[in-house]
């Protein structure tokens, strides 16, 4: 379980560079309106990276919403492909049981997601994301092609596969797998209010992407970039295998010159992996806390009724949500 030393966090293998970087594009976006503030980012309690797999864990609070964005789900509305992509989540993922465990793996590719959650916590969960679903979208919710078509793709994932940016160059992805395997390092404390993920330009095969990290409140980028190059567990330079640091070497630059945009405050180092140099962005943003009603800890009055709706299913299935607790982190 992370944290752990950094000589025994490796480097994933090809295939599973693959599967984690297309992991940390779907988790990067999702909704965080019913966590509690300080929840880890994405969720992920803990994880033990090995070479081919990543075990980890998910908060029962987090795991529905998990299921919504990453589990691949067909929306026929979108068919014609002007409305958004058909397939929201990452094409061909499933999941089965595995000695206790849920595995997720995408069909016909090597890599494999390991979740240390009880697969009656799994299927409830699903069935709360289901029932979400029907609630949002009525007779138009979308297709789980992950349960309707278990062992073989749907129609309208074949394309999407097809023209995967990380398949051509499985090193591609690979700042996006190391950071992955990261996350549960740095909670920003108590005070973050949720954690967004993205990048730009990544469809881009051998160019140069930016991947930006962003933390509503909560502690500074100095805090976030100290657990990101810390020498035992922080990001390694795949060149030479050695921690990066921030220094005017060419293995990482950190532009001190801090930059303001909108609401929010960034600063901007540069990773250096094999291929394009890519760029990630620290972002924290100064936003007033949704926790300020004491009577619904969890956000403010105008989601109460997604709150009780959540809390009626939640009962309906005996699925009970997680107590999440977050160590202060320094700084």
């Amino acid at each position: 379980m992370l944290p752990i030393k950094g000589s025994v966090i490796p480097v994933a293998a090809d295939g599973q560079v693959s599967l984690e970087a297309r992991l940390f594009m779907a988790v990067g976006w999702l909704d965080h309106s019913l966590w509690p503030t300080g929840t880890p980012v994405a969720g992920f309690s803990w994880m033990t990276p090995r070479v081919n797999e990543l075990l980890t864990h998910i908060s029962r609070t987090c795991l529905i919403d998990f299921i919504n964005q990453v589990m691949p789900f067909y929306y026929p509305a979108n068919a014609d492909g002007r409305a958004g992509d058909p397939i929201h989540g990452v094409e061909g993922l499933r999941a089965h049981v595995h000695f206790g465990r849920v595995v997720l793996r995408c069909l016909g590719r090597a890599g494999r997601i390991v979740l240390a959650v009880a697969p009656a916590d799994w299927r409830k969960a699903a069935a709360i994301a289901l029932a979400d679903n029907l609630h949002n979208f009525g007779k138009h919710q979308p297709e789980p092609v992950w349960l309707s078509h278990p062992h073989q793709l749907h129609p309208a994932e074949r394309e999407p596969l097809a023209r995967d940016h990380f398949a051509p160059n499985l090193r591609h992805g690979a700042p996006l797998s190391a950071l992955l395997r990261r996350l549960p390092l740095l909670s920003a404390g108590p005070n973050v209010d949720y954690w967004k993920m993205w990048t730009n330009g990544a469809a881009l095969i051998d160019h140069p992407y930016a991947i930006h990290l962003l933390w509503a409140n909560g502690a500074s980028h100095d805090t976030v970039l100290e657990h990101l190059l810390d020498e035992e567990t922080g990001l390694l330079d795949e060149q030479t295998g050695r921690p990066m640091r921030v220094d005017d070497s060419r293995d990482l630059q950190y532009d001190s010159q801090v930059c303001r945009c909108g609401p929010d405050v960034h600063c901007g180092i540069r990773l250096r992996h094999r291929g394009p140099a890519k760029h990630l962005f620290l972002r924290r943003a100064t936003e007033p806390p949704r926790n300020w009603n004491a009577d619904t800890p969890l956000i403010g009055k105008w989601h109460q009724q997604d709150v009780d709706r959540r809390a009626r299913l939640c009962e309906h299935h005996g699925y009970v949500l997680d107590q999440i607790t977050v160590k202060p982190a320094s700084g």
